[in-house]
């Protein structure tokens, strides 16, 4: 089981869309918060890793199998401008599918050694916290369907905030641009 959970989790950054979250919360329920969170971190680097390599050699193969070449253009200008900060933000909040992460840092100026402590951290953080997030729940007495939906409301909201801000922004640019 233990074997299986890593290659998920591997493979998550890679060619699976499904919500850290999801995975890492599943796998600390299976094999216990400490287990999963351990195993779940260090195969979940790894995949990153490894698309950043993939990101750096098959460029826009990548992008174009991706698919979002628009979104992952704007993630790269980003990346360009803030670098570290954006890239750390990026990971820790679910705006962004890591694949277009570590595919765009891989193909902009990012250095491996850089990208890989940024990613070391965020995903400490990250999987730390949803591998305990079950333990946290029995603390505050929250059952495992109210920590689910819980879970689910918050990305609800975030994917719902993020389309409101994607709306408003051509917008802006248009004002922006008639000013000038």
């Amino acid at each position: 089981m233990d074997l299986i959970y890593f290659f998920i989790c591997f493979a998550q950054p890679i060619i699976l869309f499904t919500p850290e979250m999801v995975t890492i919360t599943a796998g600390s329920l299976t094999l216990g918060a400490f287990k999963g969170f351990m195993i779940g971190y260090f195969g979940i680097l790894m995949g990153i890793v490894t698309m950043y390599f993939m990101g750096r050699f098959a460029q826009q193969r990548i992008v174009r199998h991706i698919g979002k070449e628009e979104l992952f253009n704007k993630y790269t200008r980003l990346v360009e401008k803030n670098g570290d900060v954006i890239i750390g933000v990026l990971f820790i909040l679910p705006i962004l599918p890591d694949n277009i992460i570590c595919a765009g840092a891989g193909i902009s100026k990012v250095s491996l050694k850089r990208f890989i402590f940024i990613a070391a951290i965020s995903k400490l953080i990250t999987t730390f916290l949803y591998a305990y997030s079950v333990e946290l729940a029995n603390v505050f007495s929250i059952s495992k369907l109210q920590l689910i939906l819980s879970k689910l409301l918050i990305m609800t909201l975030i994917v719902l905030v993020n389309q409101f801000i994607k709306k408003k922004e051509p917008r802006k640019m248009k004002q922006l641009h008639d000013m000038s």
